[in-house]
């Protein structure tokens, strides 16, 4: 476990008796989310640079200005005990200080890490593969690993179960391509079929090396998804192989995570749903309880079972998929 998660328990001790018990829920929650995003990047919060610290923020999903501050105002309550701990917080703090909630604001977060349709999200990909092998001389071919995840993402499989894919689960007959799942079969897109066929067949790519291309073979295995080092990949390499990708362009426009194009898949589809009105929403108010007979509604457009204990999980993705729809389907946005 990370910094946060190990120290967590001896934090929240410290702090009952001082605060309401729901306080305390909110404080186990959020350094929840922090903890796990050490994980995920991992470094610790002490180390980590200003652009992990609001891509931190990001997956907090605040979608005002209190919230932002309420959450900036647990995490430097944390970093302040820490201290009393004997670590070195000075450094995080001060960066902490200069992010506003300009800077993980929703239209921020959404313009930079979704994306509103597949013909979007395979526009972005193809110019970040164009302009990265042109600036950094490599061959397009090195970065279609990264195109097949983005590709497996929208089209709703999990990292567990992109990881666990096999080339026998790829079916493309009659110009149509299906994922055999253990649960379901997922038929991709036309454009997303290409990419997959592609990797699918190759054996590796050129790399540049002392003036001369060289030839980098994958690791063969029955893994769909493999390396140059490795016959299938983790979620953890995932991760790492998207962290290299995006690192190609720092200032990009995009930036691919795995997590925010599964996401953008489910939504697209969700919305889709509503739009054929293949599935039709009970009346709600925004942000009351989820009643019990609402949750088969919000599992089928979901696509995600959700048990009386994911009560506040529903509610958060309900939130964030208003949100979503406001900024991608809304009137004048494209």
């Amino acid at each position: 476990m990370g910094l946060i998660l190990d120290t967590m328990e001896s934090y929240l001790a410290d702090c009952a008796g001082r605060y309401a018990e729901q306080s305390l829920r909110r404080f186990r929650s959020d350094l929840n989310v922090a903890g796990g995003f050490e994980e995920a990047e991992g470094s610790s919060l002490l180390s980590m640079p200003a652009g992990s610290l609001k891509r931190l923020f990001v997956s907090y999903h605040c979608f005002s200005i209190q919230s932002f501050r309420d959450k900036k105002s647990i995490l430097l309550q944390y970093l302040h005990w820490l201290k009393g701990q004997g670590y070195e917080v000075q450094k995080v703090c001060e960066l902490l200080s200069e992010i506003t909630y300009g800077d993980i604001s929703p239209d921020n977060e959404f313009g930079k890490y979704y994306f509103g349709s597949f013909s979007q999200l395979a526009l972005f990909l193809r110019a970040h593969i164009d302009r990265a092998a042109e600036e950094k001389g490599k061959d397009k071919a090195e970065f279609l690993t990264a195109a097949v995840l983005s590709v497996l993402a929208w089209h709703g499989l999990t990292a567990v179960e992109a990881c666990a894919l096999q080339k026998s689960d790829v079916s493309d007959k009659n110009e149509t391509m299906l994922l055999k799942l253990p649960s379901r079969t997922v038929e991709l897109e036309p454009e997303a079929a290409g990419w997959v066929k592609e990797f699918l067949l190759a054996k590796g790519f050129e790399r540049l090396k002392g003036g001369t291309w060289e030839m980098v073979t994958y690791r063969e295995g029955i893994a769909l998804l493999r390396t140059t080092k490795a016959d299938s990949m983790t979620p953890k390499s995932i991760s790492n192989m998207l962290t290299r990708f995006n690192a190609c362009l720092p200032d990009a426009e995009k930036i691919f995570l795995y997590a925010r194009i599964y996401v953008s898949g489910k939504f697209f589809r969700a919305y889709r749903k509503e739009e054929s009105s293949e599935i039709v929403l009970p009346p709600r108010k925004a942000g009351s309880p989820v009643r019990s007979e609402e949750r088969e509604y919000y599992a089928a457009l979901f696509e995600t079972y959700y048990g009386p204990e994911d009560h506040y999980k529903l509610l958060r993705e309900i939130r964030l998929y208003q949100e979503f729809k406001q900024y991608f389907y809304s009137v004048g946005r494209g």
